[in-house]
């Protein structure tokens, strides 16, 4: 979810030049969930998607603290369990 969020930031900075909303990315997850691809996100816990997009959004507003011209956060890795999990 973590790294969905990521990929959704990019893409959306890309064509708009902005940032996307944690809220936005929130809802994004619950339409996906309505797709037959992704039915298996039915079966986590909502509040796991809601808990990476918190992540993520924190990890992007430390990172322009400390980066000043634009945000440098990294995908999870899926080797790393404890990483892979988000």
């Amino acid at each position: 979810a973590y790294n969905y969020c990521k990929r959704m930031s990019d893409r959306y900075y890309k064509l708009f030049g902005k940032s996307v909303s944690q809220l936005a990315l929130q809802k994004r997850f619950t339409k996906i969930k309505k797709r037959k691809k992704y039915e298996w996100l039915k079966d986590i816990n909502a509040q796991v998607p809601k808990q990476a997009s918190k992540d993520f959004d924190t990890a992007r507003k430390h990172s322009f603290k400390k980066y000043k011209n634009g945000y440098h956060t990294s995908y999870k890795s899926k080797k790393d369990l404890i990483q892979g999990f988000y």
